[in-house]
């Protein structure tokens, strides 16, 4: 289960804000990439992904699987399609197109942050050359062997893996210090075994950001 409410305007943003920081489109696998950097690195920073989407393992690396279907214009929601059909525009190259400035109310600053971090640090690679980096992570390597065995399918990954490591020589996405990851872990581990919590509550927030205060100072 993913412990986090995922957010569809949010996550239409920040493929939009890709497409825009790439000249106006993107390869579709190229943003996923990006999504999942800026993910991870506000994770571990807040406490909670900007998009809150499900991700799987596969041979292309971590995929954020409501976000391929929002870059494809595959969703079943009319409301969320109707949204996201305002600035997305799928193009038959594997790529898509953003139609609209950014909705920047659709986004926290924090989220913003993370997003431009990520642009910052990843957005001059190439495609492959991302999938080939995102492929060095934690969460994404405990599943390798299977998806060597497989590679045509797809292993639910765990938010309780992004506050792991990377290995040296990886950007970290934040280096968390071990009072916030612990706290992390025992959040994260409390949301999977309560699904009528949801992880972006505003109780929640005060908790997360009083824990990561305190362990900061």
């Amino acid at each position: 289960m993913c412990p986090f409410q995922f957010k569809n305007e949010a996550t239409t943003q920040a493929l939009n804000f890709f497409a825009r920081e790439s000249g106006g489109s993107i390869g579709k696998l190229k943003a996923l990439k990006l999504i999942f950097l800026a993910d991870r690195h506000h994770l571990r920073l807040c406490g909670i992904p900007i998009t809150g989407d499900t991700y799987y393992a596969m041979h292309n690396g971590p995929i954020p699987s409501n976000a391929k279907q929002f870059a494809e214009n595959k969703i079943t929601d009319a409301e969320s399609r109707n949204y996201n059909e305002k600035y997305i525009k799928t193009l038959s190259t594997g790529k898509y197109k953003s139609t609209q400035e950014i909705d920047w109310d659709a986004l926290s600053e924090s989220a913003k942050e993370s997003l431009e971090w990520a642009w910052k640090t990843f957005g001059s690679m190439k495609q492959s050359e991302l999938v080939a980096y995102t492929r060095r992570y934690p969460e994404w390597k405990k599943h390798r062997a299977k998806i060597i065995l497989n590679p045509k399918g797809r292993i639910l990954m765990n938010y309780l893996d992004f506050l792991k490591d990377a290995p040296t020589g990886t950007e970290p996405c934040h280096i968390m210090t071990q009072g916030w990851r612990v706290f992390m872990e025992d959040y994260i581990r409390d949301m999977q075994g309560t699904p009528n919590i949801i992880a972006s509550t505003g109780t929640s927030k005060r908790e997360l950001k009083k824990a990561h205060s305190q362990d900061r100072n």
